[in-house]
């Protein structure tokens, strides 16, 4: 991959990394750039560098970890969304304390996960209904 910034070739860690760890480290150091927007491509960085060699906890898919989501085991311990977090800005401690509530799964479980969720609340609902 070629680095947005220097030009220079890099190996791509992740698919969409944009710049080499070098540029990355200048980027986040000056103030070339809005402080929103560095701190956005840190937490991004972050995110990815905890997904990288990783695979879905439930069916072991690893072709692509960029695509893994988090998925938290309870939901009442749930400050809020990974990528909302990420998005909003919050410090990597703040994310990863998040993650730590989560497992990795890809979106074909995350979404089954959520069926199967849907579905039981559902039947529940029905019971009541008889």
């Amino acid at each position: 991959m070629k680095c947005k910034e220097c030009k220079k070739i890099f190996e791509e860690e992740y698919v969409g990394k944009l710049y080499c760890n070098s540029c990355l480290d200048k980027r986040m150091k000056s103030g070339s750039s809005k402080s929103s927007t560095l701190r956005m491509l840190r937490n991004r960085e972050f995110v990815r560098s905890i997904k990288k060699d990783k695979k879905c906890e439930i069916c072991g898919y690893n072709k692509y970890p960029e695509i893994l989501v988090f998925h938290h085991k309870d939901k009442r311990n749930k400050f809020g969304g990974v990528s909302y977090l990420m998005k909003t800005l919050r410090h990597p401690d703040i994310i990863e304390a998040e993650i730590e509530k989560c497992i990795l799964i890809c979106p074909n479980c995350h979404h089954e996960l959520h069926f199967l969720e849907y579905k039981n609340k559902q039947s529940d609902n029905l019971r009541w209904i008889k």
